[in-house]
């Protein structure tokens, strides 16, 4: 009897299909949610690589450097290194030094999009005080995966009627590999 506090003899079963189907809901969130978490632990891993690759490589210090400076910005998993030291122009001695140990590395010299020509080039920098005369070589290297790319700059800086200083300012980057926008 409906109505009087009885149980009708459908009630059970309709109320256990609305069991069997929460339970395929609850299934297939959990499935959905398995999928999820897991294709997000391989993006992390996957895009890690080419910043645990990168820091595999370490960034040797010219012997004779002062002002060193090292670090890493995780955000662009770029780990970098500047320093200044004595070196007369060109730096053949800081090139060949650089040349030797990556190719130790197993990396290549890289100029697939003609940025780091290897070559040094001068020009005035209006936008310091004083406006000097910059002269700077800039050079890259890849790893034979094209997941890491080193850039390295050398850098000698000097009032306009100067002659040139001997103190070879050095820029250093491993970074993930892309392509030079606009080269």
């Amino acid at each position: 009897m409906r109505g009087n506090g009885t149980i009708n003899a459908a009630t059970p079963k309709f109320e256990s299909g609305r069991l069997r189907m929460h339970r395929k809901e609850f299934l297939l969130k959990g499935v959905s949610i398995t999928l999820t978490v897991f294709l997000s632990f391989i993006l992390i891993v996957y895009n890690g690589q080419a910043g645990i690759e990168g820091n595999k490589i370490e960034i040797p210090v010219f012997s004779g450097a002062y002002d060193v400076n090292k670090g890493i910005n995780s955000s662009t998993e770029t780990t970098h290194l500047s320093f200044k030291v004595k070196a007369s122009f060109p730096a053949s001695e800081v090139i060949s030094f650089y040349d030797d140990y990556f190719a130790s590395k197993g990396l290549e010299q890289f100029s697939g999009d003609n940025y780091g020509d290897r070559k040094w080039n001068s020009y005035i920098d209006s936008s310091r005080q004083g406006e000097p005369k910059i002269d700077q070589w800039i050079g890259t290297w890849i790893d034979k995966s094209k997941k890491v790319r080193i850039v390295l700059s050398f850098r000698y800086m000097r009032s306009k009627d100067e002659s040139r200083h001997d103190e070879l300012e050095v820029f250093c980057q491993v970074r993930p590999f892309f392509l030079m926008p606009g080269h």
